[in-house]
């Protein structure tokens, strides 16, 4: 039978300083134990027995019979360990048997190593010395036994949490999963862990994209004016331990730049023990509620304004009409009749704003696709006067308000500013399109730029009902875009009408 047998000399930390061995144990690598403390050696079923080993030794007490699972060979084994303190070094002989550690006193070749022979002596002596209880080899077998059990019921446990671990995290991706609103968990340096298939599709990240980042990278939230809203504000609500949620004028600006009305709440996680876990942020998509609440208000004060029309101004104009009129009848005055021709054409101007007001702001949402360039092709050819258009067609999403808008500027252009020709240019991007209505006549003052969308404003002795460029800026609001005016050089006006462009399902 092949035996084997290690004799170890270290100082008083149990740090290895020589390593010999005996028949089996002659063929390990005993010189890579040189300088490595004992420990770790020890596997750790054996942690505790090895802590009671060096225990006694450190007290000045022999140990004998003591077992310890190691790994002196490539495989952990169990080993009979005899040692005790010779002079200031502590010396260790260790078989798998008791008869394998015996064989070290008496092996020829320790004996002559003038460093070994005379440290096993004094062990050996200390060790015939002392009181003892020698193992028989049946206890040394029940022992490995008992070990054994004990790595095999160790095994068995960390392979159940791990399967408890698995279906608990299994529980979690479902329930996320399963959640209407968009999720996103990340730990407490703000890395991503999940992310349900809601967030994934609102912010634009896939999850083996997303795992790992920093959620301020994944999840962008911006105010209206672009701004951001949580520049270390998911930080603020891990330090602070608590829920917050984000203003009302919220957008989520997902990863090709699309943006999205947001409602939000982000909330730390903490366990049973009061330990921080990280953050789960939970949000939803507004934007088309957010898009009916303006709708609602267009409505209100499109309704306000028709009654106030209808009531005020349309009742003047018809006022000055009866009153020109009689006195055309009475006296035959051209200049009476005059003025109610012009009343009635205010009048007609009127109706007609509020037939443009109604359509654009009290059809509902019945959008469908234009292409802007051909309606603007077509509102161009009702005016007798030279015109251009340049530029690619642009699909948008609008309604029967459409024609009127481009209309009521290329009309502004011509009856207040007076141009003799003009010009529409469309431009577009990745995302909007800006069709421009540029003209050559006398401009608008750059004092009442900020004001003509105002409701009721009139500028100059031309001015209209003050109704015609307001009702263009509440259409616009109504097709998600925007207009502006500028100075054109050297001469003249352009306003801007910015649309999103429509994107097929």
């Amino acid at each position: 039978m092949n035996r084997a047998a290690v004799a170890l000399i270290c100082n008083g930390d149990l740090v290895i300083g020589a390593a010999e061995g005996i028949g089996e144990a002659k063929s390990w690598d005993l010189g890579r134990l040189i300088g490595t403390p004992l420990q770790d050696i020890v596997e750790p079923p054996s942690i505790p027995s090895f802590q009671e080993m060096n225990a006694r030794l450190r007290k000045g007490r022999t140990i004998s019979n003591h077992q310890l699972l190691v790994r002196f060979a490539p495989e952990p084994s169990v080993m009979q360990f005899f040692g005790a303190q010779v002079g200031g070094e502590l010396v260790l002989v260790a078989g798998p048997a008791v008869d394998d550690a015996v064989l070290l006193f008496n092996d020829p070749v320790l004996r002559a190593d003038h460093r070994l022979a005379p440290l096993l002596g004094k062990l050996l002596s200390s060790l015939l010395s002392s009181p003892t209880t020698v193992c028989t080899e049946v206890d040394v077998l029940d022992e490995i036994s008992r070990l054994n059990n004990e790595i095999v019921n160790s095994g068995r446990e960390l392979a159940k949490r791990n399967f408890e671990l698995h279906l608990e995290k299994e529980k979690e991706r479902v329930t996320i999963a399963s959640i209407g609103d968009a999720v996103v968990v990340t730990d407490t340096r703000l890395r991503i862990t999940s992310m349900n298939g809601l967030a994934q599709h609102l912010t634009g990240w896939r999850l083996d994209e997303a795992l790992g980042r920093d959620v301020n990278e994944v999840v962008r939230f911006i105010d209206a004016e672009g701004r951001g809203l949580v520049e270390g504000g998911f930080q603020s609500v891990l330090e602070e331990r608590t829920a917050r949620g984000l203003p009302l004028d919220a957008w989520l600006v997902s990863r090709n730049g699309v943006r999205r009305a947001i409602d939000d709440s982000m909330s730390p996680i903490i366990d049973e023990q009061d330990r921080l876990l990280g953050l789960v942020i939970v949000f939803k998509d507004i934007t088309e509620r957010k898009r009916m609440e303006q709708s609602l208000l267009d409505t209100n004060d499109a309704i306000r304004l028709i009654n106030k029309t209808m009531r005020h101004d349309l009742m003047n104009e018809l006022t000055v009409t009866g009153g020109g009129l009689e006195l055309y009848r009475m006296k035959g005055s051209e200049r009476a009749l005059g003025l109610a021709e012009n009343a009635v054409a205010r009048a007609i101007k009127l109706i007609q704003n509020m037939k443009t007001l109604e359509s654009g702001l009290l059809s509902g949402r019945s959008f469908r696709v234009y292409d802007v360039r051909e309606v603007a092709a077509k509102v161009l050819g009702t005016f007798d006067l030279p015109s251009t258009i340049e530029g690619p067609p642009a699909l948008v999403e609008a309604d029967e308000a459409l024609p009127s808008v481009l209309e009521n500027l290329v009309r502004n252009a011509v009856v207040h500013g007076g141009t003799e020709r003009l010009k529409v240019q469309i431009t577009t991007g990745e995302e909007e399109c800006v069709v421009s209505v540029i003209d050559w006549g006398t401009g608008i003052p750059e004092e009442v730029r900020s004001r003509i969308f105002e409701e009721g404003f009139k500028h100059g002795s031309s001015g209209g009902t003050g109704l015609g460029l307001y009702i263009v800026w509440k259409v616009m609001r109504r097709y998600g875009g925007s207009v502006s005016v500028r100075e054109n050089r050297p001469q003249g006006a352009a306003f801007d009408l910015t649309f999103p462009l429509h994107r097929p399902s």
